[in-house]
């Protein structure tokens, strides 16, 4: 998938249109580890980092992938990037994505990019015929919340969030 503004990249960091979104490649991985620690470290959520670049490479770039990655460039750099998967609704009898991260470095912030990256998610989505998009954003992150409602996105109030993490995982399986 192209850019859908086909742009020439700059680095101007105020302005979106300089900026190419595309998936991601191999080449990205350093990139992306270096990114996902830094949302890691922006969401206090250091002490459970474990990616690794090799990780990434056989998450994303095995012969069938279950998530997807693209990438936001500035002069051939990654500035941002945003990892997704697809879910199912039974209810809509629909595919949807689910967003596991969107980050922009802060560097190239309050510049659109994150709006820019959000419309591409958009078109990829309606492009595949899927029925929603979804994400969960830290109640304590007011910038990122008043920035996906502008987007007309809706909180979901009513709902509770679960997780079960891989020790607990292992213990649920031998229960």
């Amino acid at each position: 998938m192209t850019n859908p503004s086909d742009t020439t990249d700059t680095t101007d960091t105020t302005n979106p249109a300089t900026a190419i979104i595309r998936p991601a490649r191999q080449t990205d991985l350093p990139a992306l580890v270096q990114l996902i620690a830094g949302i890691a470290e922006f969401e206090k959520l250091a002490h459970k980092l474990e990616v690794t670049e090799a990780k990434l490479r056989d998450a994303l770039f095995c012969d069938h992938p279950h998530a997807l990655c693209f990438v936001v460039t500035r002069a051939d750099q990654v500035v941002g990037y945003t990892t997704l998967f697809y879910t199912f609704s039974s209810f809509q009898g629909r595919y949807g994505l689910y967003i596991d991260d969107l980050y922009i470095d802060p560097a190239h912030r309050s510049g659109g990019l994150g709006q820019q990256m959000m419309r591409y998610i958009a078109q990829y989505a309606t492009s595949q015929n899927l029925g929603r998009l979804e994400w969960m954003v830290l109640d304590w992150n007011r910038r990122a919340i008043d920035f996906y409602e502008t987007l007309g996105a809706e909180a979901l109030s009513d709902w509770v969030s679960y997780r079960v993490e891989a020790h607990q995982l292992q213990q649920l399986a031998n229960a």
